[in-house]
C-alpha cells in the first residue's frame, strides 16, 4: 500500500526487533529514528500497515500477543503503548516519578532493561536511588483497567553502583508474569566495573500477590563490547516460570572455584575443546566457554538441570 516504508535504517548497535508470538506483529525500534511496527494479516500475506511511534528506544519490549509495547521514551521513562484494532494509542508513561513511596531516594529507572509479561499486564524494570548510599532495585509494573501502578519494589543482594551494569541488566520475566530472574553483578572486558560477587536471584509472586526470593544462585554473568562487536550474557523463562536458560561465559582465568563450569559439568557437546587452561582476560572471548545453564524448579526449590 502507498506508504508503508519497506527499509528501516539499523544499525547493529543502535536498533533491536521483536516479533509476535503470531508473527503478524514486528516492531523496529531504531534510537532517535522512532520505533517502526508493521502488521499483517496472515503469515503468507505482505506487511499491510505501518505506524511510527516516537521514541529513543534501542530496545523494543512486545508483549507476546503483539497487543501492548514498551518502549524508552527518556533516558528514564517509558512509553505503554496498547492497540486496538490495529491503531496504537498511548497508554501510560512510567517515570521516576511514580515510584517515590518505594524509593530511599531519587530514584531512576533504566527502561532500557524492561521485561513484559506475555499478556503485556506486567512489567519488570530495574531502578537505582540516588541517595547517599546508592542502591539497586526492581521495580514491578501491573496494569488494571488500563492503569499501571508499582505493585513490588525488590532489592536483591547487596549490587554496588559504581557502573550501570551491576544488577537488572541481565533479566528475565515469565510469560505469565509471576517469576522473576535478575543478575547482580557483571564482568566486563575492560576492568572498569568490575564487581567481585555475582548471583542469580529468582523471585516469584505467591497467591496472594507478594513477590518472594525462592533462589540465589551463583553465576557468572559477562559483557563486552570492542571494535569486533559485543556479546552479553541473556536469560529466558519458560511461560510458568519452572525453567531457567542461562547464557554466559565460564572464565578460566578467574580463580573464584564457586563459579567454575568444568568439562565433566557438560551434559551435551564435545569437553575436548572445553578450555580448561588458565588465560589472560584480555583473550578470553575469542577461546572456547560459552555455556547455557538449564535450571528447574520443583516446588520452590531450583535446581541446575543441564549445562
Amino acid at each position: 500500500p502507498s506508504g508503508l516504508a519497506r527499509n528501516v535504517p539499523a544499525s547493529g548497535r543502535q536498533s533491536d526487533a521483536r516479533a509476535a508470538v503470531d508473527g503478524l506483529t514486528l516492531v523496529v525500534a531504531n534510537g532517535g529514528n522512532g520505533t517502526h511496527v508493521y502488521e499483517r494479516d496472515a503469515i503468507t500475506s505482505p506487511w499491510q500497515r505501518y505506524t511510527l511511534l516516537a521514541s529513543t528506544a534501542t530496545r523494543p519490549h512486545l508483549s507476546a500477543d503483539g497487543d501492548t509495547l514498551a518502549v524508552r521514551a527518556q533516558i528514564d521513562s517509558l512509553h505503554v503503548y496498547r492497540r486496538t484494532q490495529h491503531a496504537w494509542a498511548l497508554e501510560a508513561t512510567i517515570d521516576a516519578g511514580t515510584i517515590q513511596a518505594g524509593c530511599a531516594a531519587i530514584c531512576q529507572l533504566h527502561p532500557e532493561d524492561a521485561r513484559l509479561s506475555a499478556d503485556g499486564n506486567v512489567i519488570a524494570i530495574p531502578a537505582v536511588s540516588t541517595g547517599v548510599a546508592p542502591a539497586r532495585a526492581i521495580v514491578i509494573y501491573t496494569r488494571a483497567d488500563g492503569h499501571w501502578t508499582p505493585t513490588a519494589y525488590l532489592t536483591p543482594g547487596k549490587a554496588q553502583v559504581n557502573t550501570m551494569m551491576d544488577m537488572g541488566t541481565v533479566m528475565a520475566l515469565s510469560g505469565d508474569g509471576r517469576t522473576l530472574a535478575v543478575n547482580e553483578g557483571i564482568t566486563l572486558r575492560v576492568n572498569y566495573g568490575y564487581v567481585s560477587r555475582f548471583q542469580l536471584h529468582i523471585y516469584a509472586q505467591d497467591g496472594t500477590g507478594q513477590w518472594t526470593e525462592q533462589a540465589d544462585l551463583p553465576v557468572r554473568f559477562t559483557s563486552y563490547d570492542d571494535f569486533v562487536g559485543n556479546a552479553s550474557s541473556s536469560m529466558s523463562l519458560s511461560d510458568d516460570g519452572s525453567t531457567l536458560a542461562v547464557q554466559t561465559q565460564h572464565w578460566p582465568s578467574a580463580a573464584e572455584p564457586l563459579y567454575a563450569i568444568a568439562a565433566t559439568d557438560l551434559t551435551c557437546g564435545d569437553p575436548s575443546t572445553w578450555n580448561a587452561q588458565p588465560v589472560t582476560d584480555a583473550t578470553y572471548s575469542t577461546l572456547p566457554g560459552w555455556y547455557v545453564g538449564v535450571y528447574g524448579r520443583r516446588g520452590s526449590t531450583w535446581t541446575r538441570d543441564a549445562v
